[in-house]
């Protein structure tokens, strides 16, 4: 059973990327879990933000969301958390409810939600 989890404060250095990290990023947060490194796939960055504070040491911090086949052994490092699906996962339009919570029809356009 594959289990979800998400790692807050990732270091990332300026020259790594997110997107193309793959293996050397799985490694780091199998290794952060507590598990071997080919317990760990689908590793996503869902947040990364600079950290500017120190002129010598600039680097990125970042979220990472990743599947792992194994459950991480208790208890979770500082950071980890157990997620049921990813924060990526946006709900389709046609999957809204069309009724408010009091039963009645609802209308709304696109335009108006996003001001």
């Amino acid at each position: 059973m594959t289990r979800r989890y998400r790692i807050a404060n990732v270091a990332m250095g300026l020259d790594e990327d997110a997107a193309g990290a793959g293996a050397g990023l799985a490694a780091r947060i199998a290794g952060l879990l507590g598990l071997p490194g080919s317990a760990v796939s689908d590793c996503r960055v869902v947040r990364r933000a600079l950290d500017a504070r120190r002129r010598a040491a600039i680097h990125h911090v970042c979220t990472v969301e990743c599947a792992a086949g194994l459950p991480a052994p208790e208890p979770l490092a500082a950071g980890v958390t157990p997620i049921e699906g990813s924060s990526l996962d946006i709900a389709r339009p046609d999957a809204l409810p069309l009724r408010a919570p009091n039963g009645k029809a609802v209308r709304w356009f696109a335009s108006s939600i996003c001001r």
